[in-house]
């Protein structure tokens, strides 16, 4: 599943590995142990599967490795913000 509130269809999930929110939430999700939590439904009829979602393997090299890809998205994004705000000032140097 790489929805969140909903499942996606497959078409979606390359656009998934360009969000942060994805790894955010895969963070999340290993660190709340969200496998580990049981169904509501599952309290009325415990015979309801759960079968637990890969990306919220709650070990920590799952967990150091969405922090990996969150701190490329900082510096990626901290380089892109340095050459945008370094082009603005060259605009407004010859006015």
């Amino acid at each position: 599943m790489f929805g969140i509130s909903f499942k996606l269809g497959p078409a979606i999930k390359p656009f998934s590995t360009i969000m942060e929110s994805r790894f955010g939430m895969e963070a999340l999700g290993s660190i709340a142990r969200l496998n580990d939590l049981q169904l509501k439904i599952q309290k009325t009829v415990p015979n309801v599967p759960h079968e637990p979602e890969k990306i919220y393997d709650a070990t920590a090299e799952h967990l150091l490795r969405m922090w990996a890809y969150l701190g490329i998205f900082v510096i990626i994004e901290t380089i892109i913000a340095y050459f945008s705000i370094r082009n603005i000032s060259k605009d407004t140097q010859g006015k």
